[in-house]
Formats: structure tokens, C-alpha cells, sequence
């Protein structure tokens, strides 16, 4: 039995005056890929090695054939490797590692004497180099700047520091590349001067005959990022919107890039900025570059130093701001941090997708009591009885892919369904797959025009919504016949329904509903017969929409909107932005996962980010409740799983009440007060108050607000102040009301935060909720439930 208690204001007169635990979704995990991202392409055993930083120290390595397998390097979460002759040295957890074999390593001693960790390795003129990190150090608001080190080695043991920056009080902030050819050693990086109130640019760019002695090229003073020599000629790229050109290494001149970046600036006032070579390698096909034109990242590439071309537009999902790029086995290698790397020797690029080990889009993810599925756009499909550990299979069938599933305890089955691509002379249709463990699938095809949105299983029976507006009905996931929005199932189809795109499809145990692509909603008690009823809100063009159920409420998002219903007939906009991707009801919490983020609520009406990692542009999608975990699902492989959820509430009880009053539920239970001060022990957990301390009355407050209109008059709404309960989970917490104490109702109801940064006795921010005052009385009910 669930456990409720609430409060009950009324406005005209007052009836009744009205510690925490960590969010779950705080601290979601990583389970799949093991690699957190690229974070170098380099050479291991005469072919081409991709490093990840792998917690468990694997390296992918690239046969001569060019399939990449996992190759242990014997150093957990490895992240940067260079050899020079027989030995090999490396970067990880913040240390430098040195192996003969590459598999036994010792840590490396860098007699820096100061706090920065090694930030990059070099292999120049057959030596090592390795700089540590420069900048500020703040801690406590003070800041320590850490002049940036230099060391070379020639075994990787006894190592000298190398002065490259000359007084008067220039400060190197940090090194960025080092590179030696024709004699010559050339190095790159930001280097800045104290000038009286601020800092002045005094160059980064360093010349060296012996890599003892080193003079700044002051004739060129930037700010470089990479330097890079062939066919004669040295070229040294960075981020001021030039590049550095020199045919000796020791006379430089400055050239402009010739592409824009973007501009400064409003109407003829505006003025272009130039893009800046960000990484530069060269080949024997010529100089390729990384740079920006519109604010988009690209390829360039030039033969002479001076023409530059375009080569690929980077995908924005999958390279960060400052992609890595190197030269490894006659290739120029492009790599960001989402496991897309990009490959060329001629101009010509292709990519390829080496992370994770599966590196399936997942697009279905289900759960029953003991197993959770995956399942992905390559056809493969995955099991976990815990939601770390995964085994991965292929799934049969070809020209598709699953694009929604369902778990049917009824039948004790997972089934998924998929758009059937046509093939030449035939038709696009569905493919149907059904497994009752996860690992053994079985497939076959059946009619329909396009792609599935949602699939559910109720009344004895599988409901399918495809995005054409079709409604798919089947006992078993093997015969299949179509249902018609209104209009009548008639023997031998003797009408023409009018279809409109359906978005998603929701079930509540009682009723189906479906939405359209321009906000309408559909509903049906059995799946059959279908009722068209006006949705939350009316689109002039087709949208991005997402329904979900829960709790007694109903929660439609898209196009920058949201709305709930306890009724489906009623509806309030909530003023949320939710991601209509990722939408799912779980304990006791509406749970949103897109572009905007990983958010949840209890409510429908104030949402609370929980995880940034998720936002934005990761685009997780799939989210499913699997045991007293949430997983979460998306590209490139990824699989998420939230800490579990547990006796929250419990936990608290025992630092509010004694040994005794634990076992006197007339003390501690839920619905008790023992403080007398009208607000019951379970909402006393959610709002953060003292269940043994009169302290509501000072928390929550009521109070009426006045709004001005257009026509000068004062609209009147009835407010409620209370401490938020973002920190309290396991409990749900809502405001419903009421005209007659006889029917609640939750729409028309606001909830806003308190922007002024006011916040209760307990450290919690206020929200405040406010409904229009529409009759001459009416009450408020907060309440708090145990999912």
C-alpha cells in the first residue's frame, strides 16, 4: 500500500499551516564503452594503435588487413605512447611510465620540482621530450602560476631540463609542440609578459640549433598550437587567425589564413575573423590542417604552404573543440572524443568507427524483472542481468534495424519491431523480432509503410504506432492487422482514412493514447477503436513530439514545450524545456534524456538537471527502468546506469528518531506529525524539515499575488512557497487542486523557481506555485507519496 500525506490550504482563510540523501541520477556510471574517448592515434609494432585511456589498459590495435582488435599494453588507463628505438614511454593517471617490452612499466622520475603533472611526450631527433602543464593553480580563490617545464632524455631515465624561456620576466604558460628537421628545432606554445594592469602577448615560437640554446622568433609573437615541416618549408599554426612560415626554421613571416571563421560585429560594422590552423601534419600528399569556416570544423589541406583547400566538414557530436590529428604509417589521422576516427593519405577521407567495441546507435533498450536488452541500428542486440556487465549478439535479418521494443511479461517475451528498407521491385514493410531470453531472437517480416514510433503491450495484446499514422494490432507479434484513427474496421477496407504522422505512443493500464506530429492526440480503450481529441497544444508545421505516463498524470513534450494532464482533457504548459528524445516514468520520478540533458521530476512541472555530462549534444535516448537502477542508452555504443535507488526514507528516519520511536509508528510513520506543526513525517522528509521541530509554519509560505494585465486590471493568483525536494529521493511531491474538496486536479497549476537565490533554513532553494484564483474559493493539497 502506498504511503500519503500532504497539507490542505485554502485561500480565503488558512486550515492548516503548513535531511537528504544523494539523487541517483547525480552519479550516473559508465558501462559501456570502457573508453572514456580518443586520445591518440599513434605507431605500435609497425602498424597503427589507437589509444583510448581504457581503465583497464587495453590499446586497439590495427593489423596489416586494418581490423582492429583490443591489445593489452599493460598500463591502465593508458593515454599517450611514443618510442625511440627499443624503448617506449607514456602518459597515464597523471604520470609518465617508461617499458623496453611494453608490458612491464616503471613511473618515470621528471625532476620538474613543482606541482604541474606531464602534459605531452615528443620523440624528436631521436630523443624524448616531455613538458609538464603550465597556468594557474587556484585553490581557495588564489592563484599560482606554474611556469610550464621542458625535459629531454635519450633513454627515458635521466633526463635534463631545458630553459627555453629568456628573462626579462617572460612567463611560458605552456608548451604545445615540438618538432626538428634540417637541423633545426622548432617549438610552439603561448608565452605572456606582465604589463603593468594586464598581460601582453610576448610569442610562442621558439628556434633552436641544439635544443640548448633557444631563441623566441619575437617577428612573428602568437599564440601556436602545432608546427609541422615538409617539402622544405616549416609552417607553425595557431589561433589568432594566422599561421608562421619559414624556409630555414630560423626567419620567420606571418601569412593569413584564407578562410573566415565567422564575424564581429553587426551590419557593415562587422568585420571577418579569420580561421587559425589548429593542427597542422605533413605527408607526402602536403600539409593537411585542422580549422574552422563558420564556426563548423573542417579539414584543410595545402601542397605550397600558401593555397589552402577544404577537405571534410567534422561532425559536430563527434569532435570536440580541438580534435587531435598525427601522421602514423604514411596517414594523416583525425580523432575526436566520441570514437570517430578519420583516416587520409591523398585528400581523400574516410572515416572510421573504431570506438567503442560496439559501436552500435542504440535505439531500443528493455528490461524485465532479471535481464535488461539492448538492441542497435548495425543489428546488434545486448543482455545484462546486472546492467554492467554486457554479452552482445548478432541479430537475423537484413535491410533494417530495431526502431522500438517492448517487454511483455504476459507472454514472458521481448519483441521489437523495425522498418523493413524495400528493395529493388519490392516494398518496405516491418520486420518483427522476438526473443524470450534476450540472446536468441527470432525474425520475420510483415506489412506496413513505415517506420514504427512506439510499441507497447496491454489488454492481452501488442499496440503498434507507425509514423505514417497507421495503428498495428497483434496477439502474438506474428499476425499483425491494422487499426484506423477515426474511423470503423470495415471488411474489405471500404473507406479512405485520412492518416496523419504519429510521433509516440503511450499506455497508462487503462488507455492508449497516441500523438501526432502536429499535437493531436488519439485515444483508445482497446486498441481498436480510436478517438481523435484535441492535444495540449495545436502546431502549424510537423514537430518533434514524445507522450509518457505515470503516477496519474500525463506529460507531453516537443518544440520547446511540455504539458501534463491528470485527465488527458485538461492541460497546463509547465515552462519546462524537455527533450522529446528520451522519456520515461520511474520511481515515482518523469526522467528526460535528450539534447537538453539527463532531468527528472516528480511532478511534471519543475524539473531538476541532474547529470551535465549529458548535455549537450550526447543525445541519449533510450532510458528504462531495470531493477533499482535507470539505464540509459545512446550513439557511438554508450550505455548508462544511474546508482540504484533504495529506503531513502528510511535511512533518514533513523538520523530524526530514536532507537524507541523507530519501532512506534504512532512517532515515525509516514503519515504521523510528531512536532504538531501540521505537516506529516514524510513531507517533512521531502521538503528537508525536522520532523521533531516546529519549523513549518517560518518554511512554507502562502500568500496572494497580483499580476497586471493589459487593460490595467489585477489578475489574481494564490501562491505557495516551499522548500524544494531535489535532495530528498524516493518521494514524490505535488500540488493538486480543488474548487469543492471533492475532485483534485494538478492542471492549472504553476511552478516556478525562486531566481532571487532565496533559500530556506536547511540550505534548500524555494519554488513557488500559483494558480489563477478563478472562484470565490478553492484549495491546495501538497502532497508527498512513496513511489
Amino acid at each position: 500500500m502506498k504511503s500519503v500525506s500532504g497539507i490542505l490550504i485554502y485561500w480565503g482563510a488558512l486550515l492548516a499551516p503548513l535531511l537528504a540523501a544523494e539523487h541517483p541520477l547525480l552519479t550516473v556510471q559508465r558501462r559501456l564503452p570502457a573508453h572514456e574517448k580518443v586520445t591518440q592515434v599513434t605507431e605500435r609494432n609497425g602498424t597503427a594503435a589507437i589509444l583510448t585511456g581504457n581503465p583497464q589498459g587495453l590499446i586497439l590495435q590495427s593489423s596489416p588487413e586494418g581490423t582492429w582488435t583490443g591489445a593489452p599494453s599493460g598500463l591502465p588507463g593508458i593515454t599517450e605512447m611514443h618510442r625511440a628505438g627499443t624503448v617506449s614511454l607514456a602518459l597515464a593517471a597523471g604520470k609518465a611510465w617508461r617499458s623496453v617490452a611494453q608490458s612491464v612499466w616503471t613511473e618515470v622520475a621528471i625532476p620538474a620540482g613543482v606541482k604541474p603533472l606531464p602534459a605531452a611526450i615528443r620523440v624528436v631527433n631521436g630523443e624524448f621530450w616531455v613538458w609538464t602543464f603550465g597556468g594557474y593553480d587556484w585553490q581557495n580563490g588564489i592563484g599560482t602560476l606554474h611556469r610550464s617545464h621542458l625535459h629531454r632524455s635519450s633513454d627515458g631515465l635521466i633526463w635534463s631540463q631545458v630553459v627555453v624561456t629568456p628573462p626579462p620576466g617572460l612567463t611560458a604558460i605552456s608548451y604545445s609542440d615540438l618538432e626538428w628537421a634540417q637541423g633545426t628545432y622548432v617549438l610552439t606554445g603561448s608565452a605572456y609578459q606582465n604589463s603593468g594592469a594586464y598581460m601582453r602577448h610576448e610569442g610562442g615560437l621558439w628556434t633552436s640549433r641544439d635544443g640548448t640554446v633557444w631563441e623566441r622568433r619575437s617577428e612573428v609573437d602568437g599564440n601556436y598550437t602545432s608546427v609541422a615541416y615538409g617539402n622544405g618549408l616549416w609552417l607553425a599554426g595557431g589561433t589568432d587567425g594566422a599561421y608562421a612560415a619559414s624556409t630555414d626554421g630560423v626567419q620567420w613571416s606571418l601569412r593569413q589564413h584564407p578562410f573566415i571563421s565567422g564575424y564581429m560585429g553587426n551590419g557593415s560594422g562587422s568585420s571577418p575573423m579569420r580561421s587559425s590552423l589548429r593542427e597542422l601534419v605533413w605527408l607526402p600528399s602536403g600539409f593537411h590542417a585542422v580549422t574552422e569556416i563558420f564556426y563548423q570544423k573542417w579539414t584543410a589541406i595545402s601542397t605550397d604552404g600558401i593555397n589552402w583547400a577544404t577537405g571534410v566538414s567534422l561532425p559536430y557530436d563527434d569532435f570536440p573543440a580541438n580534435p587531435g590529428l598525427a601522421a602514423v604509417g604514411g596517414k594523416a589521422w583525425l580523432w575526436g572524443a566520441e570514437g570517430t576516427v578519420w583516416r587520409s593519405d591523398d585528400w581523400r577521407w574516410e572515416t572510421e568507427r573504431v570506438l567503442p567495441e560496439e559501436s552500435s546507435d542504440w535505439s531500443v533498450l528493455l528490461a524485465s524483472d532479471t535481464r535488461a536488452v539492448i538492441l542497435g541500428n548495425e543489428r546488434r542486440a545486448g543482455w545484462s542481468d546486472d546492467g554492467e556487465h554486457w554479452n552482445f549478439v548478432d541479430l537475423p535479418g537484413e535491410a533494417s534495424h530495431p526502431a522500438v521494443g517492448v517487454w511483455a511479461a504476459d507472454r514472458g517475451e521481448f519483441l521489437a519491431l523495425g522498418f523493413l528498407v524495400g528493395t529493388p521491385g519490392g516494398e518496405g514493410g516491418l520486420r518483427v523480432w522476438r526473443s524470450s531470453d534476450g540472446i536468441n531472437w527470432g525474425t520475420r517480416t510483415t506489412f506496413g509503410g513505415a517506420a514504427p514510433v512506439g510499441l507497447v503491450r496491454g489488454q492481452g495484446k501488442y499496440v503498434a504506432a507507425l509514423a505514417n499514422g497507421e495503428i498495428l494490432l497483434s496477439q502474438d507479434g506474428l499476425a499483425w492487422s491494422r487499426a484506423w484513427i477515426d474511423a470503423p474496421l470495415m471488411p474489405g477496407g471500404g473507406f479512405i482514412p485520412v492518416l496523419k504522422p504519429l510521433r509516440a505512443l503511450a499506455f497508462d493500464g487503462r488507455t492508449f493514447v497516441v500523438i501526432t506530429a502536429r499535437g493531436e492526440l488519439a485515444v483508445s480503450t482497446d486498441g481498436v477503436s480510436w478517438k481523435s481529441r484535441p492535444g495540449a497544444v495545436s502546431y502549424g508545421q510537423d514537430v518533434r513530439q514524445n507522450i509518457s505516463t505515470g503516477g496519474g498524470l500525463w506529460l507531453v513534450t516537443g518544440d520547446f514545450n511540455s504539458f501534463i494532464s491528470d485527465d488527458l482533457i485538461h492541460w497546463s504548459a509547465t515552462g519546462a524545456s524537455i527533450d522529446p528524445a528520451g522519456l520515461t516514468y520511474a520511481f515515482g520520478e518523469f526522467i528526460s534524456s535528450g539534447y537538453r540533458g539527463l532531468k527528472s521530476s516528480t511532478d511534471g512541472i519543475v524539473w531538476s538537471p541532474r547529470r551535465e555530462e549529458f548535455s549537450p549534444g550526447l543525445q541519449m535516448a533510450p532510458v528504462v527502468k531495470f531493477k533499482e537502477t535507470l539505464l540509459l542508452a545512446g550513439p557511438n555504443g554508450r550505455i548508462f546506469q544511474s546508482n540504484p535507488w533504495s529506503d531513502f526514507i528510511g535511512s533518514w528516519k533513523t538520523t530524526v528518531f530514536s532507537p524507541s520511536q523507530l519501532t512506534t509508528p504512532g512517532i515515525s510513520g509516514d503519515q504521523q506529525d510528531p512536532d504538531h506543526d501540521g505537516v506529516p513525517n514524510l513531507l517533512e522528509y521531502a521538503l528537508g524539515l525536522d520532523p521533531q521541530r516546529h519549523d513549518a509554519r517560518k518554511e512554507i509560505g502562502i500568500s496572494r499575488v497580483f499580476y497586471a494585465t493589459n487593460d490595467g486590471s489585477l489578475d489574481p493568483h494564490f501562491s505557495l512557497r516551499f522548500p524544494s525536494w531535489e535532495l530528498s529521493p524516493g518521494v514524490r511531491v505535488w500540488v493538486e487542486r480543488s474548487d469543492d474538496l471533492q475532485t483534485w486536479r494538478r492542471s492549472g497549476i504553476r511552478g516556478t523557481y525562486n531566481w532571487h537565490g532565496e533559500k530556506s533554513t536547511n540550505g534548500r532553494y524555494f519554488w513557488n506555485y500559483e494558480m489563477k484564483m478563478d472562484q470565490a474559493q478553492g484549495w491546495l493539497r501538497l502532497r508527498a507519496e512513496r513511489p
